[in-house]
């Protein structure tokens, strides 16, 4: 297929819904919406401004002519503006992999009747480009009854009302993806274009027990939309599901957790409380958690609860005890939609994994063993860095970035404003001046083109103590909170790690498609948004933030950062370099003959070498804030050396960066 028909498929298939199955869109009245690009229609009377015409799927802003075109908009269009993206962006914000597309061949599909589609109410009608199994469902249907499936079916525990309610057929000649091997295999529909076909040998190897037939799609999709308020199941096989709706309830199955984002528009489009009942074995585990953080990336309200016992799946719970099974399913389900944020249930069913994600995710070390020492290291959650222009903000947090990697933790360091080359040339310049400060080379010489023996060595140890653990990201001055986030996501999803994530700096991220008419405002968006992200990936997440110019010639302390936005109030550890000398007496005095004392003493200081800088902790969610610690800053080297109290002995395991 070629991009161009790829691109014109998507465009149909998308155009074809309401844009009310993408996005979440808050209600009005007059069966109107509040225009998520404008936001009329919030005012007093809420007389409502955006339209989705549902039969034509055309969208409409009766406030304002500039949202949409006055005809209005079609789906994508639609999405488009109010993501304010390119049409192909779109496209996959939606779920569909274009070059997915552009591998498959053309094929032609059977026409769809509305009569066919009537007689298999609970399979997904979805149009793609795939063949249309209607027909073959129908026909292994009939054979249903036949006594090898009831054999299979009753060894299952699944009934035969069920397995017609979901049209199960038996392909008595399966051959599809078998190697030309002939089964006796359960038709599981789970689209008009897509199926399961289970082995009925129960002796069958790993291998040959099941084959997935056409793309993936949710089993009972259907479901998310109906019976709001009554708790809703959520497997990975469509036997589980089964197996869950045969004691009473109701049930979903991805499928493969692997599919699990393409699902994401669909269950947005649901009302109903989920709950996550995968597998109790490992690999059930790590696809819960996996599932957990896409459904809090989009929003979605869901608890993740154990129904099975010391079970492995659904269907083992339900073969063996069809009354305990039950019982667990009714009292999961009543504390879920009775009570969805009873502090009780949580303590029970959610805070004994939270806590062993957060333990997981805490105590990395920065390097800095005093810091270390005082604090545990990091924790999983929001951390602020300020200081004044040219302080050293910088170089702190990227030497943390490097000491952290070294150490052998993953670190995404998004520099906004400086390039690769000049945070890599810092880097072996530090590396350098650890090892022997007089022989050492400035990082401008590096960038120069300078060489010598240390500086070949130096390249040689760093590269191989990071190894491939720390990332430079560099900004082009329009990234957005969003854009890291999806970059973490996907940094996640395919090295199974989480990083410590370091932001430099808050001031430069762009607002993306919330940007207000304050640049005071944007920042509290962004800072809310590193935040979300902070803590539905259980990860540290640094910003380095300027602070007021007034500063200059006083402590750091939460003042300083008011024209930061919401600093103060939602991140968890606040932190603020200085200069040493601002504690000396003399700032603590008032008057203008002060000023110009005060202004030659900061001169001094910021002109010595090293330069003496304070560490201090402004907030701190994790402990005590009666601390600072304090180094020497070797500016022409782009290194802090940690001021150590005497006796103080470290006790953290030695890195490369250790003198």
């Amino acid at each position: 297929m070629t991009r161009k028909e790829a691109l014109e498929l998507i465009r149909s298939e998308i155009n074809a819904r309401p844009l009310t199955d993408f996005i979440m869109l808050e209600k009005s009245k007059g069966g109107m919406y509040v225009c998520p690009i404008c936001g009329s229609g919030k005012g007093s009377h809420k007389t409502g401004a955006l339209k989705v015409y549902m039969d034509t799927n055309r969208v409409i802003c009766f406030a304002n002519d500039e949202c949409f075109t006055s005809k209005g908009e079609d789906t994508l269009g639609a999405l488009r503006r109010i993501w304010n993206c390119t049409e192909e962006e779109a496209m996959r914000r939606t779920g569909y992999d274009i070059e997915d597309f552009i591998k498959k061949p053309m094929r032609t599909m059977e026409p769809r009747k509305a009569q066919e589609a009537s007689q298999a109410p609970q399979v997904q009608l979805e149009q793609e480009e795939a063949p249309d199994f209607t027909s073959y469902f129908k026909t292994m249907a009939a054979n249903i009854t036949s006594s090898g499936a009831m054999e299979y079916l009753s060894y299952r525990h699944i009934s035969l009302e069920t397995a017609q309610r979901f049209m199960l057929g038996y392909d008595m000649r399966f051959t599809e993806g078998t190697g030309g091997k002939s089964w006796r295999a359960i038709v599981i529909p789970t689209s008009q274009e897509s199926y399961v076909a289970r082995n009925t040998d129960t002796n069958a190897d790993k291998g040959n027990r099941y084959r997935k037939v056409g793309k993936a799609h949710l089993f009972n999709a259907r479901a998310l939309k109906r019976d709001a308020g009554r708790a809703l199941f959520i497997t990975e096989g469509e036997i589980n599901a089964l197996s869950i709706i045969e004691c009473g309830h109701d049930a979903c199955a991805l499928g493969s957790t692997s599919n699990v984002e393409k699902f994401t528009a669909q269950l947005k489009a649901g009302r109903r409380p989920l709950i996550v009942a995968l597998d109790n074995d490992e690999a059930g585990q790590r696809a819960a958690t996996k599932l957990a953080d896409v459904l809090k990336r989009a929003e979605i309200n869901f608890t993740i609860v154990n129904v099975y016992g010391d079970h492995n799946d659904a269907n083992e719970a339900l073969i063996t005890d069809k009354e305990a099974f039950t019982a667990a399913l009714d009292a999961a389900a009543m504390t879920t939609t009775a009570a969805p944020d009873s502090i009780s249930s949580y303590i029970k069913r959610l805070m004994p994994g939270e806590i062993h994600s957060f333990n997981e995710a805490s105590h990395i070390k920065t390097g800095f063993d005093v810091l270390d020492s005082i604090t545990g290291g990091l924790y999983p959650g929001l951390y602020a860095l300020g200081a004044i222009s040219s302080l050293g903000k910088t170089t702190w947090a990227h030497q943390l970035a490097d000491q952290v990697a070294a150490s052998g933790k993953h670190v995404l360091y998004f520099s906004l404003e400086q390039s690769k080359l000049e945070l890599a040339s810092k880097s072996l310049s530090r590396w350098m001046a650890q090892r022997d400060y007089n022989t050492a080379l400035d990082s401008v010489a590096i960038r120069r083109g300078v060489t010598s023996k240390g500086l070949a060595a130096a390249i040689s140890e760093y590269t191989a103590s990071v190894g491939n653990r720390l990332s430079i990201i560099e900004g082009d001055f329009s990234y957005t909170a969003d854009k890291i986030s999806e970059y973490v996501n996907r940094y996640i999803d395919q090295n199974g790690v989480r990083p410590v994530v370091v932001l430099d700096y808050l001031q430069i991220l762009q607002a993306g498609d919330q940007r207000s008419a304050q640049r005071r405002d944007d920042i509290d968006i962004n800072v809310t948004e590193l935040k979300r992200l902070s803590r539905a990936k259980n990860i540290p997440v640094i910003v380095i933030s300027s602070v007021n110019r007034a500063n200059y010639l006083t402590p750091v302390d939460f003042e300083s950062f008011k024209e930061s936005g919401g600093i103060e109030f939602t991140s968890d550890v606040v932190l603020g370099l200085q200069l040493d000398c601002l504690d000396e007496d003399l700032f603590k005095e008032d008057g203008n003959k002060k000023i110009i004392q005060k202004r030659q003493r900061v001169k001094e200081a910021k002109g010595a070498d090293p330069r003496e800088i304070r560490l201090v902790c402004l907030k701190n969610r994790y402990g005590s804030i009666d601390w600072h610690t304090n180094y020497r800053y070797y500016t022409k080297y782009d290194l802090f050396e940690e001021v150590t109290p005497d006796g103080f002995v470290p006790t953290h395991e030695p890195t490369p960066f250790d003198n």
